[in-house]
């Protein structure tokens, strides 16, 4: 069975990437590279920092869903464990 402090680790680690990702758009608000959504030059190369910016916003966001939905999941496993152990 899971323990229950799992799952607020999970949700912990989802507030962290949230903060990160908050101060990846505000920084990347100001650095005159466009909008911070506009995900369509995101790059690896090291000549292009708008696209390492970019590819650090993106990939913030999805780590932030992941660990969003792996709570989420372990909390509903959770609860439906304990309902039929009930």
């Amino acid at each position: 069975m899971t323990h229950p402090s799992a799952n607020k680790s999970c949700l912990v680690f989802t507030a962290g990437w949230a903060a990160v990702f908050g101060l990846l758009v505000s920084w990347f608000n100001g650095s005159g590279c466009g909008s911070a959504w506009a995900w369509g030059g995101v790059s690896f190369r090291r000549d292009n920092s708008c696209g390492q910016w970019q590819a650090a916003q993106a990939f913030s966001f999805l780590s932030m869903i992941l660990w969003f939905a792996t709570g989420v999941l372990g909390i509903l496993t959770v609860h439906r464990l304990r309902k039929a152990a009930a």
